[in-house]
């Protein structure tokens, strides 16, 4: 997915006249380094929720009414950890696109993770 998304971007990028090469580089360079960070990120999660997961299973002194309210609870922080993640990168796209003058023509959007991705993706 990864692949075809920046395959994506830099057909769309290579027919933008508005833009310069140096200016081309620094989108691509930005979306790589921004695929990496989810990618730690999301695994860093799931390490984190199996060993969490494991714990509570192993956790005799917890009744089954107690496993399900920390599970619970777990996944709402975890659901606005992911959250936050995404706001910031897309922060993070809007500064990037910001810095280049790159006018809102509507023909690159943000998919959920906060990726440049073409319209012919959106949702």
């Amino acid at each position: 997915m990864q692949e075809k998304q920046f395959g994506n971007l830099q057909e769309h990028l290579a027919n933008n006249a508005n833009l310069s090469e140096a200016q081309k580089q620094d989108i691509l360079s930005f979306f790589q380094k921004q695929q990496a960070e989810n990618i730690d990120y999301f695994q860093a999660n799931s390490a984190k929720t199996e060993e969490f997961l494991t714990k509570v299973a192993e956790d005799k002194t917890l009744t089954q009414d107690q496993r399900k309210e920390a599970i619970k609870q777990y996944f709402a922080d975890l659901k606005k950890s992911n959250q936050e993640f995404r706001k910031t990168q897309q922060g993070e796209n809007q500064q990037l696109k910001g810095s280049m003058n790159v006018s809102g023509s509507g023909d690159e959007t943000s998919d959920e993770s906060g990726t440049p991705e073409t319209s012919s993706e959106s949702k």
